[in-house]
């Protein structure tokens, strides 16, 4: 049944809501087809879902309401943390279309770094700081979670450029005879080679720069320079001292918070623009800004309170308590949610309870402009960013004459080595940004020999096969080549007999790269030979067109075609460098009689490499966990049977 939002609105307030109870619990709101798109929490269910339908609340998400929702489900529950759970469980098992849903624990990164102990390993005498998406349960220490890998891997070159720990794997620390280059240029103190009793110091050191002490840090260096020069030893004075150079730069980007207030505490900034959401965590530790995180969500649209409170529990669910701030400060009131994460964060903990402030005015209110602001920049971005690439589209469909906007676009390119291992990848962008999750790497199995054209055709049909099959085609499909590879993609559409009854077929191009003109500098296009340049144009084939299309140098259009075609052709290399990795270490360690999976794998974790192993001793490969005598022996006859033979 259809209603006009004013009628929508008075159909559940005097209809439906009377009937909903007035007690904790979930609420899973439903389409016409009994899809749940959205899925929330409440201290009293009914007030909320008033809430929805007051018709003083003009807010973007009462109009997708209008055309969404069919119904309501609620789940009752004994209280206000079985609300946050349940609603948790709820969101992760149906993943509905409106809730914001994070990334899982595993895919946080962190920074670990293991506690030193006394062993005759190096490794476990000297750990080192590395980067991880696991958090076990360990005595290490664990930093983070990052939600940028590119952030987490800036601060771990600082911190290997500046504080004195190895960089070395595992197995190189315990295998050199000889320092490396980290130790003759100052970065490493070389505990591969001699015994370092100052490296629990250095760890130290490193823990309070990832926790944001950095006055207490900075205290501590200066202290130790002035210790280095009074004992003439100027070389490691020197060192301290660019080490200090550098935190004091970092700290001349940061903010103070209050002279007067040292807490801990994060300030939590929202910017909102339609249905795309930016939430910016500035987190200030002894009155210093230690750290930015910004999350971005699209299509959302469901109050911002709302959301924000999902983000934060999630956030701080992800967040070791010892980490955590004591305040976190908004401006946004979070109503009910407010309590239910403070006493969900403080549970099962010996912390102090997080406190969850709404601001009005004050310091703390400048500082929530200030993390505001920082979210206002990052949405202006992205909606700039949206408008290009929209752009991009328009002149695209405009340069290719193309029937439709090409806002689904494949990309597919062939890699091969001698003939052997092919792979065909396939590279998706939608709206004009890759969409990673569909991207898709074909093993060619009918084509034999070096025919770049068959196995093309090979992807391509597959590919169309199963987007007929799952209504799921594209609206322009790119093949990186020339004419050939765009009559081998054009024989499989037309191959494939289902397309017939398709409104919309998809549109086939080829993308040919720039091509070198010689030293004549010949005339391409059009083009003028006193004006022209050394290299062609980017060219696109289209089907019953006999000359190619030149794209522009420094246009939109261009631009997104290289990307995709780029993209297309790094995924197809990595894509066959796995392959032959995995067939090439296959080679070398199958066929061994005793030896599967699982003694392959503790060989190479051992040794490093199939090179190493083919050069190990009988006894040296006993040392390897699942190696007895006798194996020992097979795998060492194994490899070096024509030489034994020769001899």
């Amino acid at each position: 049944m259809k209603y006009d939002p004013e009628e929508f609105r008075n159909h559940w307030l005097k209809e439906k809501l009377p009937g909903y109870p007035s007690s904790p619990g979930c609420y899973l709101m439903r389409d016409a087809h009994q899809k749940v798109f959205y899925v929330g929490k409440a201290k009293d269910l009914r007030n909320r879902l008033r809430s929805y339908f007051t018709g003083g609340d003009p807010r973007f998400f009462v109009g997708c309401l209008v055309a969404l929702l069919d119904n309501i489900e609620v789940i009752q529950v004994r209280s206000e943390k079985e609300a946050l759970l349940l609603e948790k469980k709820l969101v992760r098992d149906l993943q509905p279309q409106f809730n914001i849903l994070l990334k899982d624990d595993k895919d946080f990164i962190r920074l670990r770094i293991k506690k030193p102990k006394a062993s005759d390993r190096l490794r476990q005498q000297y750990p080192r700081l590395e980067v991880v998406r696991k958090v076990e349960k360990d005595d290490s220490l664990y930093f983070g979670p990052f939600v940028s890998a590119g952030a987490a891997r800036s601060t771990l070159r600082t911190i290997n450029k500046y504080f004195q720990l190895r960089t070395c794997k595992d197995q190189v620390l315990e295998n050199r005879s000889r320092p490396c280059l980290q130790y003759q240029i100052g970065r490493c103190p070389a505990p591969c080679v001699q015994p370092i009793k100052d490296y629990p110091k250095y760890i130290k050191q490193v823990e309070l720069f990832l926790k944001g002490r950095l006055p207490e840090l900075l205290e501590e260096l200066n202290q130790n320079m002035w210790n280095a020069s009074q004992r003439e030893d100027y070389e490691a004075a020197a060192r301290i001292r660019d080490q200090i150079k550098a935190i004091e730069t970092n700290l001349e980007e940061q903010l103070v918070a209050d002279e007067n207030n040292q807490e801990d505490m994060d300030v939590i900034g929202t910017a909102r623009g339609g249905a795309q959401l930016e939430i910016v965590r500035m987190a200030y530790r002894k009155g210093w800004l230690s750290g930015q995180s910004h999350y971005s969500f699209s299509r959302q649209a469901f109050p911002t309170e709302e959301l924000l409170a999902s983000v934060l529990a999630q956030v701080y669910e992800a967040t070791d308590h010892q980490e955590r701030a004591l305040t976190v400060i908004t401006d946004c009131n979070l109503g009910d949610d407010q309590w239910i994460l403070e006493n969900a964060l403080a549970a099962n903990t010996d912390a102090k309870k997080t406190k969850i402030l709404h601001v009005h005015r004050g310091n703390k209110k400048k500082l929530v402009e200030i993390a505001n602001q920082n979210a206002k920049t990052r949405l202006e971005r992205h909606l700039r960013s949206k408008e290009t690439h929209e752009q991009a589209l328009v002149r695209l469909q405009k340069r290719l004459h193309l029937k439709q906007l090409p806002v689904h676009i494949e990309c597919f390119d062939v890699s091969l080595f001698q003939g052997s291992t092919p792979v065909v990848s396939q590279v998706v962008f939608k709206n004009g940004k890759p969409d990673k999750s569909c991207y898709r790497q074909y093993n060619i199995k009918s084509v034999e020999g070096t025919d770049d054209y068959a196995m093309l055709a090979e992807a391509i049909g597959r590919r169309l096969k199963r987007g007929v099959a799952n209504d799921n085609l594209p609206d322009l499909i790119l093949v990186d080549g020339g004419k050939g590879q765009l009559h081998a993609a054009i024989k499989e559409l037309k191959k494939t007999e289902a397309l017939n009854h398709v409104p919309h077929p998809p549109m086939m191009a080829a993308i040919a790269k720039a091509r070198d003109l010689g030293e004549e500098r010949r005339g391409y296009a059009g083009q003028k030979n006193k004006h022209s340049e050394s290299r062609s144009p980017e060219r696109i084939f289209l089907p019953n067109a006999k000359d190619p299309i030149a794209l522009r140098p420094h246009t939109s259009e261009r631009f997104l075609v290289e990307r995709i075609r780029d993209e297309a052709h790094r995924f197809a290399i990595q894509a066959h460098r796995r392959r032959r990795k995995k067939k090439t270490l296959a080679s070398a360690l199958d066929g061994i009689p005793g030896v599967g999976p699982k003694t392959k794998q503790n060989m190479l974790l051992h040794f490093g490499s199939a090179k190493n192993i083919k050069k190990a001793s009988a006894a040296e490969l006993q040392q390897v966990k699942g190696v007895g005598k006798e194996l020992a022996s097979t795998i060492y006859a194994h490899f070096h049977a024509s030489t034994n033979a020769t001899a």
